[in-house]
């Protein structure tokens, strides 16, 4: 990445209360080439928290309990460390933008940024915490992007004790990977439509039990056989997905989510 920038003033944060931090706009003074934003808090650790957004002129470019962050940067960044990032107590951690998955010195790497735009953070804490303090700060790169990086999350909307239910999901963008809850499943496929509307082809990314993808995913990358899971396809595909599971008695019911991880490509200019 090729430049740093922050905002010197802080946002106080209450104490005892459930509520949700913002960071807005006006502090986020850089529009262009972001590939990471810095968080900044005192007294809140990231454990209080209970949803972490990021927001462009408004509409959500990444949506995430911090269960489900935490797995995303296990299986997709280089680290590649039993140990959670960020921990329970830290006050201090990062989102990134940019192609995690990549080595430092290829081009690529940076050249996948959040949208341009107006950038704003949305932190949902618990009643845990004291009074304290955030402060944000942002790396960008000068390289024009060529992919955009988004995630969202859906409820997936099958209950427990279900036998083989499908649904199916279709989202802007290309699919670089996403994060499900396995706990209580008994079969766990998904595909991809390598077909059209018309004449789908449900081509396989995953089928398995619960315990079998969360066994392949901590021999994979040494993190905790824990849920969510959270995958990183060899290669991107469109975004339009059909999920089958059986569920058992354990299995978390119909707001268990399907977390997806897209490019979308950027608009070159010639």
């Amino acid at each position: 990445m090729d430049r740093h920038g922050y905002n010197s003033g802080t946002i106080a944060t209450t104490a005892t209360t459930a509520d949700t931090i913002i960071i807005p706009t006006e502090r986020i003074t850089q529009k262009r080439g972001i590939v990471e934003l810095i968080i900044i808090m005192t007294v809140v650790q990231f454990q209080h928290l209970t949803r972490i957004v990021v927001k462009v002129n408004g509409k959500e470019k990444l949506d995430m309990t911090p269960a489900q962050f935490r797995q995303y940067i296990q299986r997709f960044s280089k680290r590649h460390a039993s140990a959670a990032y960020p921990a329970n107590a830290d006050t201090s951690w990062s989102i990134p933008f940019y192609a995690t998955e990549l080595d430092e010195g290829d081009e690529r790497r940076y050249r996948q940024q959040l949208e341009p735009g107006d950038v704003s953070v949305e932190l949902t804490k618990n009643n845990t915490p004291g009074a304290g303090t955030v402060a944000i700060e942002w790396a960008y790169s000068l390289d024009p992007a060529l992919a955009f990086f988004e995630v969202s999350r859906q409820g997936i909307g099958i209950a427990a004790n279900a036998t083989r239910e499908e649904k199916v999901f279709s989202q802007e963008g290309w699919l670089k990977g996403y994060s499900i809850n396995t706990t209580g499943l008994s079969e766990l496929r998904l595909f991809w439509n390598a077909g059209g509307a018309d004449q789908p082809v449900w081509d396989p990314l995953i089928e398995g039990t619960g315990a079998g993808t969360i066994e392949e995913q901590r021999l994979d990358d040494g993190s905790a056989a824990t849920d969510p899971i959270s995958r990183r396809l060899a290669k991107p595909v469109p975004c339009r997905l059909k999920l089958i599971l059986t569920t058992g008695g354990t299995w978390g019911g119909v707001t268990n989510e399907l977390v997806t991880y897209r490019v979308r490509p950027a608009p070159q200019v010639s």
